[in-house]
Order: C-alpha cells, then sequence, then structure tokens
C-alpha cells in the first residue's frame, strides 16, 4: 500500500483536486488478479490430493496435543485467519445500502470462496462498494451542474 501511495503521489500533481476513484478500481482490480492467481495456483498444485488441501486451509477442531510445533503453529494460523476473514466478511455487511444486498454478498462469499480464494472474495466486496460510492459521487456532480 505505501509503495502504492508514494507510486500514485508521484504521479499526481499536488493540488490538482480530483477523485482518486479510478486509481482505487485499478489498485483493487489489481490486487483482485493477484490474490485469485496465488490461491488459484496453490488450489491446482494440491487438487489432486484433497486431504492435503484441507490439512492446509481447515483448522482443527480438536487441540493437537503432541503434535510438533510447526503443525500446532500452522493450525494456530489456520484459526487466525479463519477469524479474520469471518469478522471482515460480518463488518463487510455494514456497507449495504439496502437489505436485500445482505443475501447477495452472502451468496457472493459462498461462490468465490472456493473459486477464487477468500482474499479476493473480500477484495470484490470492497470493489463493488468503492464502484457504489464513485456512482453516487457522480450523480452528486451531475446534480450540482444542473444547479
Amino acid at each position: 500500500m505505501a509503495v502504492a501511495t508514494f507510486l500514485y503521489l508521484t504521479i499526481k500533481r499536488p493540488g490538482h483536486a480530483e477523485s482518486g476513484f479510478d486509481v482505487i478500481q485499478f489498485f483493487y482490480f489489481v490486487s483482485l488478479i493477484g490474490a485469485s492467481l496465488f490461491y488459484l495456483v496453490e488450489l491446482w498444485s494440491r487438487w489432486s490430493d484433497l486431504e492435503a488441501l484441507k490439512a492446509l486451509y481447515i483448522p482443527s477442531i480438536t487441540p493437537l496435543v503432541g503434535a510438533p510445533t510447526p503443525v500446532q503453529v500452522h493450525d494456530f494460523l489456520k484459526w487466525d485467519l479463519t477469524f479474520a476473514l469471518l469478522s471482515t466478511g460480518i463488518a463487510q455487511l455494514w456497507f449495504v445500502s439496502d437489505v436485500i444486498e445482505i443475501p447477495l454478498i452472502l451468496l457472493w462469499y459462498l461462490i468465490a470462496i472456493p473459486l477464487l480464494g477468500p482474499g479476493a472474495a473480500v477484495i470484490a466486496v470492497n470493489m463493488w462498494r468503492e464502484g457504489q460510492i464513485g456512482d453516487h459521487f457522480v450523480m452528486v456532480k451531475e446534480k450540482e451542474k444542473e444547479i
């Protein structure tokens, strides 16, 4: 993010007030593609062994007593990621502007997480929300011109 900010401020002329909507949407798009590619490469490399995929992504329900430390750390990180993604997903439900959008976001997660990965699913919801904000910004600007 710091590199993207630096590059944007290097290119952007200071003192010129303009919307950064296109830059943000481009950043989200590149992040979406990158997150999806990393997930898909990992998924395809283990596709033939579903137990390996399960061991990689799904945390253990029972404590791993007596397991080697790296296995316990990996399980802890899987739980950490699970709670982080769940809280992010729940927080993103505040983005809705209409109640009908809640089941649509949940359906999106249901479809996108297995196909594109959890990171890409979250990025896509953020990209959609920024698009709504950008559309609202354009409508306000058009109304100001009419007055």
